[in-house]
């Protein structure tokens, strides 16, 4: 729901806005959108009896095939159509998983074929290793978040593997409370949105999950606008005009049934990209550059680990005649980043994410400018 009502749907919430505008970078503009809330009972989703939240990574990709098989069962006419899978965040886990068991269940032959032809993950959580604690603290020197005091406890404390030790784990626990106190770790630029309700249930750093020892799902993420969805999805006329039943959930931003009930196993999604890539399959890696939730040198580091051959090199692309990021296209993989923006592109880039999408889907030339 906050990707249909923030980032790309046809009407779209402003920055701390209650009204919504259509959004002339609407991705139906390019193709049929379908909507996913993932792990059931997020959002208006349905998770039925409450031993059902109790689930982990493993169990919401086998879910994500049901619900999608379910759904070609009912618009069989669409089979045929190709298939790209998106996501973004967390999603970097639940786009390949689901991706690599659309290709299984193809292998099997049990029912209709799944016309799976790419996937594309912005921002997306890969390498927990790599994604999480690494990543923040490349990110944090090379923006000036800390002086060298700070870098020297780092050096000491988080390399030569011991960056998920309890020493480097406390050090990045007391850099995100007070060096970036009120930052938006979304975004290193951009204002702190402070929600409607100012609990230490919404102001948490979701940062301090990552720890091997700390598996839940984290809250409402932090400086996160939700005025505009809280306001609009908790209306009565609004659930009846979205015909959902009395007996479904109130919309929250985050859920506790589903974080409380939910494993976070680590094992990543870095493991299905081999797979993935030889099967053919057209792969999008985007990631805006200010990010330091999923920073980008995270997604550098891992997509150098699969060895990859190089086709194109480093090189900027354009939208309005100026650059708006840099690309990499390798052998089975292509790396876009967006200069200036952080977590969410498509909400604060939509233009550029406009961009990036149509030049996925219709295999456009990079030094092409689409408008």
């Amino acid at each position: 729901m906050t990707g249909f009502l923030y980032e790309h749907g046809p009407y779209i919430f402003p920055l701390e806005s209650v009204n919504l505008t259509q959004n002339i970078y609407s991705w139906n503009t390019n193709a049929s959108v379908i909507y996913l809330d993932a792990p059931a009972g997020v959002g208006f989703s349905v998770a039925g009896d409450q031993a059902n939240y109790s689930t982990n990574d493993t169990i919401t990709a086998h879910d994500n095939l049901q619900a999608l098989l379910q759904w070609y069962q009912k618009f069989e006419e669409y089979s045929g159509n190709d298939l790209y899978i998106i996501g973004e965040s967390y999603a970097g886990i639940y786009v390949p998983t689901l991706a690599m068991n659309v290709l299984l269940y193809n292998e099997e032959e049990v029912g209709i074929p799944i016309n799976l032809v790419g996937i594309g993950v912005g921002n997306g959580l890969t390498d927990w290793y790599v994604d999480t604690n690494w990543a923040l603290i490349q990110m944090g020197w090379s923006h000036n978040l800390y002086w060298t005091d700070t870098k020297a406890e780092f050096d000491h404390d988080c390399e030569n593997g011991q960056i998920w030790s309890n020493q480097c784990q406390n050090d990045v626990n007391n850099f995100t409370a007070v060096l970036m106190n009120n930052m938006n770790i979304y975004d290193l630029y951009r204002d702190c949105i402070h929600p409607i309700t100012e609990s230490p249930r919404y102001i948490r750093k979701w940062h301090s999950a990552f720890s091997q020892s700390h598996t839940k799902l984290r809250d409402i993420p932090p400086c996160a606008d939700s005025i505009g969805i809280m306001t609009y999805l908790t209306e009565n006329a609004v659930r009846t005009a979205f015909n959902i039943p009395a007996s479904v959930q109130a919309f929250d931003f985050c859920s506790d049934d589903v974080e409380a009930g939910y494993e976070m196993d680590f094992t990543g999604s870095l493991y299905t990209y081999p797979l993935l890539i030889s099967s053919g399959l057209k792969i999008l890696i985007y990631t805006g550059d200010t990010d330091g939730a999923v920073a980008f040198p995270g997604t550098r580091a891992w997509i150098a680990s699969l060895d990859l051959a190089m086709i194109q090199d480093h090189t900027a692309w354009y939208l309005n005649n100026q650059v708006a990021g840099y690309v990499e296209v390798y052998n089975g993989l292509q790396f876009v980043s967006v200069k200036g923006v952080g977590h969410v592109v498509p909400q604060w880039a939509p233009a550029q994410a406009h961009s990036i999408i149509s030049h996925f889907l219709f295999d456009l030339a990079w030094n092409q400018e689409v408008f």
